[in-house]
């Protein structure tokens, strides 16, 4: 007759159902129209607009970035793992994270912080970036004592605090910077040492910044000269 009729059938792909097209839109495929009544139909053939969107990944692990204080968040210091399933299966993703946004930042001294990560797939056809956090431990620093002044007393004197003094300092995000802080004897202090030079006693240096630093130990040379008695 001359009426139009919807033919009942199913469409398939005609060669490559089961492939894994990549990322693109406006790809072209063939397709097959099977009817369901074979009597009066036979098959046609036309094609079909695919377009695949970009995957992200998963980002199943990134290891903690443990660091001392001083040293600032760099690229190199994180690492992971990415996947995707592909065709039914997992594979892994390759790629590189980056700090987010807080990259050469020095973070004080504390453990468990967190940071917002990138990852950037090496196949960006196929893959979007995603997003992540990583965790940073801090450790706190020694400081490296540059100089104690030796302690020039006489005989007599007792060993105090107040003799003591020196310069410390530490490099912080690759600049050398000044650690404020106090020297203390270790264990002498009160003591009277007999007269005599270049003997050592052991010092102690307490930072005033007691969350970014620790305290450090060194010696310092003290010159005890002779004593004149009063008649």
């Amino acid at each position: 007759g001359e009426n139009s009729f919807s033919v009942d059938g199913t469409f398939t792909y005609t060669s490559d159902a089961g492939a894994v097209l990549t990322a693109g839109a406006g790809q072209s495929e063939t397709v097959t129209f099977t009817p369901t009544d074979a009597t009066d139909y036979t098959t046609a053939s036309t094609t079909v607009t695919v377009n695949v969107g970009q995957a992200t990944p998963t980002i199943t692990s990134i290891n903690p970035v443990n660091i001392t204080y001083g040293t600032a968040l760099d690229n190199s210091q994180l690492s992971g793992t990415a996947t995707f399933v592909v065709g039914e299966n997992s594979f892994s993703v390759d790629g590189t994270f980056t700090y987010t946004s807080d990259a050469g930042m020095v973070l004080t001294a504390g453990d468990g912080q967190t940071e917002t990560v990138t990852f950037t797939p090496t196949d960006a056809t196929d893959y979007t970036t995603a997003s992540t956090t990583v965790t940073v431990n801090v450790g706190q620093a020694t400081p490296t004592i540059t100089s104690v002044n030796p302690v020039n007393i006489t005989y007599g004197t007792a060993l105090n605090d107040s003799q003591l003094s020196g310069t410390a300092t530490w490099i912080v995000g690759g600049n050398t910077v000044s650690v404020d802080g106090t020297f203390t004897y270790t264990d002498a202090g009160g003591a009277v040492l007999n007269a005599s030079d270049g003997q050592t006693e052991t010092v102690t240096f307490t930072p005033t910044d007691a969350t970014d630093y620790a305290a450090a130990s060194t010696t310092v040379t003290v010159n005890v000269g002779q004593a004149t008695p009063t008649i």
